[in-house]
């Protein structure tokens, strides 16, 4: 299996390297196809969901803000699918119910390589698992589904070992010998199938080509032109998600002025697709009028039509009142924090020349430096280095846990300037600067900080987010080789047993 870290796949998956998904995928289908057992109590199912799960992961990939939580937020994903699937389920129930079948299951039929018993045993391996707490469910799916360790568990859901292991104790308690021996084989006989991974890459491939068909036609109706405006503009308010989409991206591509209601109605459609055509791609600004709609949108609302309207208004170049507009939501220090982040990302967009001196302005004021990492995330991505000092107040413990490593990462561009300052603060820093200084330096290669840290998680350090954040950076750091010298055995051994963290 590949060995390259989440962050890296992920980026090369967006750059376009299809292996690299594919990479993800096998790194991932058992993790999620035991989350989706976990939910829904039924292997075929289950195998249906990770199959959706994936392809709404590789459609969505962009919209995944931190490329090193690709495990993380892809278990929300299968969450998601398999709520949407209980849903319909439980609506064939009741069709089927109306109509007088068979209640239960909506295809009660078994397999047709399965006898009359088998198809039993696997109804009493459903309704043992279905009566499981759901905590304590998923934790025995995910056990058994692939022999996954405690610490490949625990990083998986982002737990310490000792709740994994205290769940696996009370479902095999719950499910009694007899049945959890039914359990057992019932997992082992339900594995993926190994040809599971390239079926999924055939899915994804007969995706690109359905995007590819859904451009065309979006191209097709924008050639259309002014006649085509009003029935489009119908078609926005059409239950079917395909068919509002195929409007909307027609509509801002034609740009007539009756489009503009419409299409802004789709602030409040839920819809993730519409938003990424729609605002953060900028597309409305070409509707006209739409400029001055969302020019006070942006400046007189809140929440999320906000933060979309400020998407969008950070396509709109050369605009001398978009620009002014977005500095004050900037610069406001009364404003919600993730307005004043998102109005730093479209400036940055807007003005790349200017956008060092933006993010220096962030990073200095305590409230954006705090927040989530977002500020750093925006330096490291542009290139750019702060100050020296300004990174350092990247290690403050009021600082969000996943900004550090990445004030780490641009203190080290500092080359030995900032290698001397981490090294300082090492040894005479408050614990979470020695620690976040000890995983910077160990990412430059140099072992003694790694050794430091190793020392601190191997007691009881992971307990924390903040301590799960170091563990899957420093097994990163391990497995691309960066250590200048081979770890100790004790360090080895530690890696060997947390070799899942990073997932």
């Amino acid at each position: 299996m590949d060995c390259q870290p989440d962050e890296t796949l992920v980026r090369e998956a967006l750059a376009g390297r299809a292996e690299a998904f594919a990479d993800l995928v096998r790194r991932y289908q058992g993790y999620a196809y035991g989350s989706a057992i976990a939910m829904l109590s039924d292997f075929d199912l289950a195998r249906d969901v990770v199959q959706e799960a994936f392809l709404a992961a590789w459609r969505d990939l962009g919209k995944l803000r931190d490329p090193a939580r690709f495990g993380g937020w892809l278990h929300g994903i299968v969450h998601n699918t398999a709520r949407r699937a209980l849903r319909e389920l439980a609506r064939v129930r009741a069709l089927a119910g109306e109509l007088g079948a068979a209640a239960g299951r909506p295809d009660p039929t078994p397999r047709p390589d399965e006898s009359a018993m088998d198809t039993e045993r696997r109804q009493i391996v459903r309704d043992a698992l279905a009566r499981l707490g759901r905590a304590n469910r998923e934790a025995l799916s995910l056990f058994y589904v692939n022999g996954l360790s405690y610490a490949n568990i625990a990083g998986y859901l982002g737990v310490t070992e000792a709740t994994v292991l205290g769940r696996l104790q009370r479902g095999r308690a719950e499910l009694k010998k007899e049945l959890l021996a039914m359990v057992e084989d019932s997992f082992r006989k339900e594995r993926l199938p190994e040809d599971f991974g390239p079926q999924v890459r055939r899915l994804l491939e007969t995706a690109g080509a359905e995007v590819c068909r859904r451009d065309e036609a979006v191209r097709q109706l924008a050639e259309i032109g002014a006649p085509a405006v009003d029935p489009l503009c119908e078609a926005m308010g059409d239950p079917r998600a395909l068919i509002r989409r195929l409007a909307a991206g027609a509509l801002c591509r034609i740009g007539d002025a009756r489009a503009l209601r419409p299409v802004l109605r789709a602030l409040y459609a839920g819809d993730y697709w519409l938003y990424n055509t729609v605002f953060r791609g900028g597309g409305i600004l070409r509707i006209d009028g739409a400029r001055e709609e969302i020019l006070k949108i942006a400046s007189e609302s809140g929440g999320d039509d906000q933060y979309w309207a400020i998407e969008a208004l950070g396509h709109a170049e050369g605009d001398p009142q978009v620009w002014d507009c977005l500095l004050g939501l900037f610069r406001d220090a009364a404003g919600n924090a993730k307005t004043r982040s998102a109005a730093l990302g479209a400036l940055c967009r807007l003005r790349p020349e200017l956008a060092d001196e933006l993010v220096v302005e962030a990073l200095r004021d305590p409230a954006l430096r705090r927040l989530s990492g977002w500020a750093w995330w925006i330096a490291f991505k542009n290139g750019l280095a702060p100050p020296l000092d300004v990174c350092l107040a990247g290690f403050a413990r009021d600082v969000a846990p996943h900004g550090r490593p990445t004030a780490g990462n641009l203190a080290l561009r500092h080359g030995k300037a900032g290698i001397g300052a981490l090294g300082y603060l090492l040894h005479s820093g408050s614990p979470v600067q020695q620690e976040a200084a000890a995983l910077a330096l160990a990412r430059a290669g140099r072992a003694e900080a790694f050794e430091v840290l190793v020392g601190r998680l191997q007691h009881g350090g992971q307990e924390t987010k903040w301590g799960r954040i170091l563990a899957r950076q420093l097994v990163r750091t391990f497995t691309e080789g960066k250590l200048g010298t081979r770890p100790s055995t004790t360090a080895r051994l530690w890696l060997k047993g947390s070799d899942g963290i990073r997932r």
